[in-house]
């Protein structure tokens, strides 16, 4: 199971990568992301990924853009593995919207609270 998806509230959606994380994973927690996002409502939404578990994840870039959901406000990132912070800074190079990184979960629920704030304001 290297990904599993969760609300953590209406508009804030968590995808745990866990393990050997591949790119077919990363597009399974992309359409759940989007289905939660459906039954709430949120056209516009805050993505968190936890890597706190992850060792391996995918570094092609090209492809990851392809897997962003297009309602993202921003992709939260807490405990990124190296190779993810790594491929994260050049995803900022090409994404319309930020990738940010974190290592503590509660600075990571404030920042998707002040995002989503923003949003609506």
């Amino acid at each position: 199971m290297p990904t599993t998806t969760e609300r953590y509230e209406p508009g804030i959606y968590i995808a745990r990568w866990i393990g050997n994380v591949m790119l077919e994973d990363v597009f399974a927690a992309r359409d759940a992301i989007d289905d939660y996002a459906a039954e709430d409502g949120m056209a516009r939404f805050i993505v968190v990924i936890d890597g706190t578990q992850a060792k391996r994840v995918p570094t092609n870039v090209r492809i990851l853009l392809k897997s962003a959901n297009t309602g993202s406000i921003a992709i939260l990132v807490h405990n990124a593995p190296l190779g993810g912070t790594i491929v994260g800074r050049m995803f900022n190079q090409f994404s319309p919207f930020p990738a940010e990184f974190y290592n503590d979960f509660e600075t990571v629920t404030v920042r998707a609270h002040e995002l989503l704030a923003q949003e609506t304001a």
